[in-house]
């Protein structure tokens, strides 16, 4: 809720990426602080512009190479306790899922599911008939697929079940010496 700003020190090897930041009119108070709800706020409050609320940095720390991502605000993503609890926000939601994935990640995933979708028509020189056939077709194909699976399995459990109660559990011999 009032987030804390994040000075960053340029070091050789390391790459900071602001990943929120706050507006062309910010404020900056020092604790402790004193809250008057009765202000009158005026532009000179907010001389601050653009400071940076969560930061990652990537590079060589120490021995390894990996990354790190500071959030100044712990609660953007807790909703509060009793009387105190608010509905999370969405966003804040998908920016903790998309940041540790994308820490977390090497092989490409997140940017793989945050990808575009592009749209391929059909091609212009197919004729209209070809064009009904393969938007039926790309339709119905696994609409039947799924009813031939189930059909298959319905059957095969079918005679499974079939084959399992014709069976003999009983030993013949015990039950004729009892």
């Amino acid at each position: 809720m009032f987030p804390s700003s994040i000075d960053v020190i340029a070091r050789p090897g390391i790459k900071y990426t602001p990943l929120a930041i706050t507006s062309d009119r910010s404020g900056l108070d020092v604790l402790p602080l004193k809250i008057d709800l009765q202000k009158e706020w005026t532009g000179s409050d907010f001389q601050f512009s653009y400071l940076n609320t969560a930061v990652m940095a990537e590079g060589k720390f120490g021995k390894a190479v990996s990354k790190i991502v500071l959030i100044s605000d712990g609660d953007f993503v807790v909703n509060g306790e009793g009387e105190q609890a608010q509905s999370i926000q969405a966003d804040n939601i998908n920016f903790l899922a998309n940041m540790i994935e994308y820490v977390t990640d090497n092989s490409g995933l997140a940017q793989l599911r945050n990808k575009g979708v592009t749209q391929r028509p059909i091609d212009p020189s197919i004729g209209e008939g070809s064009k009904t056939v393969m938007k039926y077709l790309n339709f119905l194909a696994p609409v039947l697929f799924a009813i031939l699976f189930g059909f298959y399995r319905y059957s095969k459990r079918k005679t499974r079940k079939k084959l399992l109660s014709e069976e003999s559990w009983i030993d013949e011999e015990k039950a004729e010496n009892s």
